[in-house]
């Protein structure tokens, strides 16, 4: 089902953003794919946009899975 719903995706040429990646299993399994944005617990946990700039902020870089696409904007808190 996943498969079906990238390509239907990319044959409109909208571009996907994969929410709920656990695993590396399924970002890799996206990103073979053809999705390049992924959200989820893979990457850190849900938070209130206020603890956000905090996150970004932190003395920990990204983890070696993140990969390197950052919001251009970030919306007022």
């Amino acid at each position: 089902m996943t498969d079906i719903i990238i390509a239907l995706g990319q044959r409109l040429n909208i571009e996907l953003v994969a929410e709920g990646v656990e695993n590396q299993t399924q970002a890799q399994h996206l990103r073979q794919h053809g999705v390049q944005m992924l959200q989820g617990y893979l990457y850190a946990k849900p938070m209130p946009i206020s603890e956000f700039p905090q996150w970004l902020a932190g003395s920990a870089p990204p983890p070696a899975r993140h990969n390197g696409q950052i919001m251009s904007a970030m919306p007022h808190l």
